[in-house]
């Protein structure tokens, strides 16, 4: 049901998330992305089935730049079916809202704290495989189109930086430094993007 009310992003998930507490699984999707496999919910389905220590799975995203198509990176590199609180704090491998599939009662356990702060996806994701592992399926099923007049991809480079350095900051406050090793890292590697220094094409650690 559509808001009475320009809620804002966090909140709006929050009132989504709400909707979804009586179903069993919860997959959601963003406005500006579709689903290119139409088995997609009914291959979740049965990975979760079959990884019952999973919360969360995610298959691979094709990303759509105007006629372009090509993968997300970082999810060609990682090794691996399963993946931990730890792995995800190292770097944002899922990347986006609409390839994620949830057991909808581990929604239910989020602190509602999460939503008092600004929680994208991967905020997200970090917290729901705190109550279970996340599950990865090698296959390309959503497909994220990249639009200039998005929250995220209307930001230049320094300023995509700038934004993940603060949002690090209040994610590990939030998460009581739990994981700052982790988080650090990505800090070190955005403040370096900034200062120009050479840089490794790739920040992404493997997972084995």
């Amino acid at each position: 049901m559509k808001s009475k009310e320009n809620l804002g992003m966090v909140k709006n998930l929050e009132r989504l998330l709400k909707a979804c507490s009586k179903s069993i699984y919860t997959a959601l999707i963003d406005g500006d992305d579709y689903w290119y496999d139409e088995s997609k919910l009914q291959n979740h389905i049965e990975f979760m089935d079959n990884h019952p220590q999973c919360s969360i799975s995610f298959d691979d995203i094709i990303i759509k730049n105007g006629n372009e198509f090509d993968f997300y990176n970082i999810q060609q590199q990682i090794k691996g079916d399963t993946f931990n609180t730890s792995d995800i704090t190292s770097i944002n491998f899922i990347g986006n809202i609409s390839c994620c599939f949830y057991y909808s009662n581990y929604l239910d356990q989020l602190p509602k704290g999460m939503f008092e702060i600004f929680s994208g996806d991967w905020m997200l994701n970090i917290l729901s495989s705190m109550l279970g592992e996340i599950g990865h399926i090698k296959k390309a099923m959503t497909v994220y189109r990249k639009n200039d007049q998005g929250i995220w991809n209307g930001m230049n480079d320094d300023d995509k930086n700038n934004k993940t350095i603060e949002l690090i900051d209040i994610y590990n406050k939030f998460l009581n430094y739990t994981y700052d090793e982790q988080f650090s890292n990505i800090r070190k590697f955005c403040e370096l993007k900034l200062g120009n220094r050479y840089l490794e094409p790739l920040l992404y650690r493997e997972l084995e």
